[in-house]
Formats: C-alpha cells, structure tokens, sequence
C-alpha cells in the first residue's frame, strides 16, 4: 500500500508547522517550568500543563485535519487501496511526536549547566567570589519568597526573612567547622541544594538546616555503632 504523493505532502506540513509549535509550546514551557519557580511565573506553569495534557490531542486532532484531505478522491489506477485517514494520521502523530521526543533527547544531551548562583555550596573551599555570589542569590531569593509568602503582612514578611537567613547562616557555620571534602561537608551540600536551591521543589533554608542536623546525627551514630 504505497502513499499518494498527497500523503506525502500532509505528512512534511505536519512536520514542519506542527513540530515547531509543539516545541515552543509544550517542551520549552516545562523545561522552563522545571527550572527556577516562583509563583509570579505560574503563567508558565500552566502553559507546561496544560501543553502536556492537551497537546497529544491538538496533535492528533490536527494531523487527522490533514490527513482527510490528502485522501485521493478517485481509485487507484494500479486497483490498491488509498491509506485510510486513521492510518495517515498515525503516521503524522508519531512523526510529530518522535521529533518532540527526540528534541527532548536533544536537549537533555547538551544542555549547559545551571549557573553557579542558582547551586549552592556549604564547602569551605568554595572561592570567594562564588561565594559572594551565592550569597546575594540567597539574600535575594529568601526576600522574594517570603514577599510572595505574606504580601500584605510585613511583620511576617520580616520574621520570615530572619528566619530564613538565621537558619542559612546557621548551616554555613555548621559546615564551615567541618574540614573540605569530608562526610559533614559532604551531607550539609546534599541538604542544601535538596532545600535551598533553585532547582529545589520546597525551598526552606529552615528545613535545609534541620536536614543537615538530623543527618549528620544520624550519621554520627551510625559511626559510633
């Protein structure tokens, strides 16, 4: 069951309009959502889900638009069959999708690393400057999310602060204490990029601290054994 030239034509349009607009909106959203989150960027967000719910669909649906017309109106002259619409737009659908898959693929290959501001590192080998950068991020992150915590209540927006820059300074000098490279290093890096970085789910430096202190206790112990 060979294709119709028309087939044919349908399946690179698909490819060329519906590949591009998949990309832009459903893999690049939610590896933008997946990046630094903040609630100001919840438009995204919902872009990303709403991409990854629906776009399946729109594909399928729009490659079946495609497909009905490509479909020869007349008989074959060799007496074959033409490809049924169903069948069309499958082939559209895995091709669209096969593209998407593989940019994905793509991307996570050769991608660049995070910037250094938006990792953090307890270590005491870490050079000043790093340093000073990450603490401005820091600074600047915990403003901005217990800004967005408490809007309209700035005594807690200022409780919120101290708390949070208490518990990181808390955990530096936690660290700090420990030589560079070691296991207490080592769990206090682990803590803080679980709970204080930017690629963080829940960013808390209270909580990164409570994880340091609880794993190392617990590490402690286990030593001791």
């Amino acid at each position: 069951m060979n294709p119709e030239p028309s087939v044919i034509i349908a399946l690179a349009i698909a490819g060329l309009i519906v590949l591009p607009l998949a990309l832009y909106l459903w893999v690049l959203p939610i590896i933008i959502a997946n990046r630094r989150m903040h609630p100001q960027k919840t438009p995204i967000t919902v872009l990303a889900l709403f991409g990854g719910v629906f776009m399946p669909l729109w594909i399928g649906a729009l490659a079946w638009a495609l497909a009905v017309p490509a479909i020869p109106k007349q008989p074959r002259a060799d007496g074959q069959k033409p490809m049924s619409p169903a069948l069309i737009a499958i082939l559209m659908a895995a091709i669209i999708l096969g593209g998407i898959v593989g940019a994905s693929v793509l991307y996570s290959l050769f991608k660049s690393d995070p910037p250094t501001t938006e990792q953090t590192s307890l270590s005491p080998s870490t050079t000043a400057t790093d340093q000073a950068e990450q603490h401005a991020w820091v600074a600047d992150d915990i403003k901005e999310r217990c800004a967005t915590l408490s809007p309209d209540n700035y005594m807690l927006q200022e409780a919120c602060i101290t708390g949070e820059r208490g518990a990181y300074k808390a955990l530096i000098d936690a660290v700090s204490g420990f030589p560079p490279g070691s296991k207490e290093v080592e769990i206090g890096n682990r803590c803080a990029n679980q709970f204080g970085s930017a690629q963080a789910l829940i960013r808390s430096w209270e909580v990164a601290r409570a994880c340091f202190e609880q794993d190392l206790a617990a590490y402690q112990r286990l030593q001791a054994k």
